[in-house]
């Protein structure tokens, strides 16, 4: 929906702009008060790459 309300018109009829939005608000979370701090994230990426590296040790050494 984000930038797509002619599409969104054409598929659900005619709708305000304040539902638009509204929906938008909804769909995207800006509705939230936390957020995703930037350390959290970097953290996460690095326990997934973690998990990556000793999943590949895992099925070319020891199975």
């Amino acid at each position: 929906m984000n930038g797509h309300d002619i599409a969104w018109q054409k598929m659900n009829g005619f709708v305000d702009q304040e539902i638009l939005d509204d929906r938008r608000k909804l769909l995207l979370f800006e509705h939230c008060e936390t957020s995703v701090t930037k350390g959290f994230a970097n953290g996460a990426l690095i326990l997934m790459m973690l998990a990556v590296a000793a999943s590949f040790v895992w099925f070319t050494f020891l199975a």
